[in-house]
């Protein structure tokens, strides 16, 4: 009897160890018709082990998603049991895998059933019914005044709806409804998801200029065949209505490559990449110098915006604008630096949608005068104009070592916090301990902050791009909705220059085992990413999470300043392996 107790509990055994491993590699690797426009959220959740796919590798976007997957993917996102149990519907049995999340789901308040005593798990969930659901469950209670077509203010989701659209969640659909009654694609609800757990995914709210007490900056056309515009400075606003080549429109306010105009009734935000200048204004503003572009890297820390088809039809080149910046001539150079793009364009101005000047062949040498917000003032023989420090290398003129440290957010962003932990604080202690390891080897280190301020994300990859630095590793902590999460990983960007993704990834993989195996967390490994200070950056970049504040046993280590002096030193021992490896 013993003997087959044993046999069969081996077997249970192999069950589950089998079923594990395939969930993992299928939640994590098998998708493969993931919207490009929000391959960002959808991995995101991926990543958090929230959405685990559909039907061997297919994500299938434009399906409708059930009111079942729902409730599971809000469940997992705010960690709610998942395990099996008997529910308060009819209509869900004990043993369906949506069981336990449905049934949390309902004893929190976050749903309900029908009069009849059903969930229907297998109908489509509505826009209301989902808008309910991610506000109860990420309490989302902020409104604003917001007036919607077929959304009355006497409806009975009408403050539902306001909050998800107050919050930048939701948005109106490009007709201007918001179509309550109409059923969410899993593409749609997935992003919804993503943006209620991560605000950085969030669309900012809109405050209109007011028009009324402005004079316009200028008159100008439309230099393409078909322009979208928006009801916000960004692709991902609704578009409202649509200008033809050559319409004329009032232009009231320029800002981050977007205009807010007026053409007859109509209103709203449109890209200056596609404005011709007509006539300036005589009221003192130069309208030719759009503060920087969307498709500038490095202007927002969320990454730029993709463009959208339809957004534009057969655009024109722009006209050229007036150079507002650095006259070469009167400034000293920073250094040179080499272009690490196969060619990389010189433009009139510090933004994609200046005119191009000259064009540049990789391993160019370029002479730096000026880096600003993602730009860098450069000559090259007789061409003197402005390129994206993306594709610049900095040209070490000796054979000093310099290593860039950058403590994760600070003054009034705090980042991340539990366990009695601030993210802000536990970077700064860890990176000032690297920083005298790193010094007392005889290297040389760049600090992108000392104290509690908040330098933005540009500042940083500024700040690389000036350092003629060898590599940049920027200090972080990670949190989750449960607890359970925990571990230590390094992320790198295989964008850009080849040679600096692979040292990238390099320096990577060195700090991570060494951090892993030093602080004795979980490994998670080191995984590519898009985040600004390593995607926009000339240097070999990282980002390391040195561990969960939302979990009890890697918060105790971070607390502690034995395991921060040992997380310091296995990222200064991962420096030095990175030396070996460069051969400096």
């Amino acid at each position: 009897m013993l003997k087959l107790r044993n046999i069969l509990l081996m077997f249970m055994t192999l069950v589950v160890i089998l079923t594990t491993a395939n969930n993992k590699d299928y939640a994590a690797t098998t998708l493969k018709d993931i919207p490009t426009k929000y391959k960002t959220e959808i991995n995101y959740l991926i990543e958090k082990n929230i959405l685990t796919g559909k039907s061997g590798d297919s994500f299938r976007p434009k399906e409708s998603i059930t009111r079942e997957d729902a409730v599971i993917m809000v469940g997992r996102a705010i960690g709610l049991s998942g395990a099996k149990v008997k529910t308060s519907f009819k209509d869900v049995s004990s043993n369906s895998a949506a069981s336990g999340y449905i049934q949390a789901a309902y004893k929190k308040g976050l749903i309900k059933g029908y009069k009849d005593n059903s969930f229907k798990p297998k109908a489509r969930i509505t826009k209301a019914d989902a808008t309910t659901l991610i506000n109860k469950a990420f309490s989302l209670k902020t409104t604003s005044n917001l007036s919607l077509r077929d959304v009355s203010k006497s409806s009975a989701f009408y403050t539902e709806v306001n909050k998800a659209l107050t919050a930048g969640i939701m948005y109106v659909g490009s007709d201007g409804y918001f179509h309550p009654s109409s059923a969410l694609s899993r593409q749609d609800f997935t992003v919804f998801v993503a943006r209620a757990k991560n605000p950085t995914y969030r669309v900012p709210p809109v405050v209109l200029p007011d028009i009324s007490k402005m004079k316009p900056t200028g008159q100008y056309t439309v230099n393409a065949t078909a322009l979208n515009v928006r009801k916000g400075p960004s692709v991902y606003y609704p578009s409202v209505a649509t200008l033809n080549k050559n319409a004329k429109m009032d232009v009231y306010e320029m800002k981050n490559g977007w205009a807010y105009m007026q053409s007859g009734n109509i209103k709203g935000y449109v890209s200056t990449t596609y404005l011709k200048l007509v006539q300036a204004s005589d009221n003192g503003s130069n309208t030719d110098q759009p503060v920087t572009n969307p498709d500038n890297p490095g202007t927002d820390p969320a990454g730029p915006p993709e463009t959208q088809p339809g957004d534009i039809t057969d655009p024109t080149k722009p006209g050229d604008q007036q150079n507002p910046g650095t006259d070469p001539s009167e400034v000293k150079p920073l250094g040179q630096y080499l272009v690490t793009a196969t060619s990389l364009n010189v433009r009139k101005g510090p933004g994609a949608d200046y005119a191009k000047v000259g064009l540049l062949n990789k391993n160019y040498k370029v002479t730096v005068y000026e880096i600003k917000n993602g730009w860098a003032s450069i000559t090259y023989g007789s061409i003197k104009g402005y390129v994206s420090t993306a594709y610049l290398k900095a040209v070490v003129p000796n054979k000093d070592k310099i290593i860039v440290i950058d403590a994760g957010h600070g003054g009034k962003d705090p980042g991340a916090s539990g366990n009695g932990l601030v993210e802000k604080n536990v970077t700064l202690d860890v990176a000032k301990r690297v920083q005298k390891l790193l010094e007392k080897a005889g290297i040389k280190v760049v600090m992108t902050r000392t104290g509690d301020t908040y330098p933005t994300l540009s500042d940083r990859n500024d700040i690389a791009a000036k350092s003629n630095a060898d590599g940049f590793i920027s200090i972080h902590c990670n949190v989750a909705s449960a607890t359970s999460a925990k571990g230590t990983e390094t992320y790198y960007n295989s964008g850009g220059d080849k040679q600096r993704a692979a040292d990238s990834k390099v320096l990577a993989d060195y700090i991570q085992k060494r951090l892993s195996n030093a602080i004795e967390t979980t490994n998670r490994g080191i995984k590519d990413a898009d985040f600004q200070v390593i995607k926009y950056n000339p240097l070999p970049a990282v980002l390391v999470e040195l561990g969960f504040l939302s979990n009890k046993s890697d918060a105790q280590k971070l607390a502690s300043s034995q395991y921060k002096d040992l997380a310091a030193q296995s990222i200064y021992q991962g420096v030095l392996d990175f030396y070996k490896y460069i051969g400096k």
